[in-house]
This record gives structure tokens, sequence and C-alpha cells, in this order.
């Protein structure tokens, strides 16, 4: 609120949502329940996988919709935009970068829903942030094939899965960041 231009109308232009687990979608929720008649937000994008795609996995039931749910509630009149890989937007001075949609499983089942998190970069004045949601050996696996090591290079990054043994220790190198952010 501090920060914000105009502190009695904040506007976020975009909302991402790297994936459905409850640490990371349930977060928006229950800012959306506080926040909603304060906060605008103009845009949500994310990439969740269809059921086809994955497992059964207790820990999600019912977190996709409960997502949609409250986008639909709190911030009707929001874009949802289902993301891709490859795909750029632009948002005020930013511009953003899909690296990586569970879409990119496509013949194998996700059995570990952390390898449908959504994967992008964000640039704003010249400086890169990686956002990789938790990501783990299998989607670094798929990324390192389809890019080359100048795709990974950031100043920022999110650590991926909070930092545990499973994270995509072979994209560090390439990544070099300056500032790590470890959720």
């Amino acid at each position: 609120k501090k920060q914000a231009p105009n502190p009695d109308k904040i506007v976020i232009a975009a909302w991402f949502i790297t994936h459905a687990h409850s640490d990371h979608a349930m977060t928006f929720t229950r800012f959306a329940q506080a926040y909603s008649k304060k906060v605008t937000v103009e845009k949500f994008v994310f990439s969740f996988p269809s059921e086809s795609q994955y497992k059964n996995d207790t820990y999600l039931e019912g977190k996709e919709l409960e997502t949609h749910t409250a986008i639909g509630t709190y911030y009707p009149t929001a874009q949802v935009q289902n993301a891709h890989t490859g795909q750029r937007l632009y948002l005020r001075n930013a511009k953003v970068e899909i690296l990586y949609t569970a879409e990119m499983m496509t013949g194998s089942l996700i059995d570990y829903y952390n390898s449908a998190s959504m994967v992008f970069s964000i640039e704003v004045e010249g400086v890169k942030t990686l956002i990789t949601g938790d990501i783990g050996v299998q989607v670094a696996s798929v990324m390192n094939s389809m890019y080359s090591d100048a795709t990974f290079a950031c100043d920022i990054l999110q650590l991926p899965h909070h930092g545990i043994s499973s994270s995509p220790q072979i994209l560090y190198p390439k990544m070099d960041p300056a500032y790590v952010l470890c959720p």
C-alpha cells in the first residue's frame, strides 16, 4: 500500500499461479477473501493440467476448482489466461516469457504434481527473474533438452520447491543468479 501510486486504488496487472498446490494457489484464495474490495487484479495467468494428465493426487483434490471459483467470485471481471509454453506477455514495463507448462509432458502421466508447475521469466528494466514454482528433476531434464544455457541465466531466482533435494540441480549453474528467493 505504501508503494502504490494511489493507495486507495491498488491494481495488480497480473497474478501468476504456478500450480494448484495449497501453498501456491490457496494463498490467492485467502488474499481475495481479505482484499478483493481494496485491490483490483486485471489478469490471472496459469496452466493447470487436465485431469487425464496426472495420477490421482489427494493433496490436489478440488484445488483447481477452488481457484477458478475464487477468481469468479472475487474478481469476476478479470481476464483469465491459460498459459502455454513459448508465450510472451507484455504487462506494463515487464516482459514475461512462459518457459514450461505441463503440456510439455505429452505422452506421460504426471505422477508428481509439482511437475505441473509453470516456469516463466519476468524481465523489468534489464533485470530478469526466473520463477520456477516447485519443479524438480523431471521438469529440469525436459527444460534442459529444450533450451540453450542462456535461457536460464537470471539475476534473481525463485528457488524451486523450497530448495529441497529433489530440486533441479542440473540447471543451477546455468541460472547463476545474483539473488535467490527461498520461500
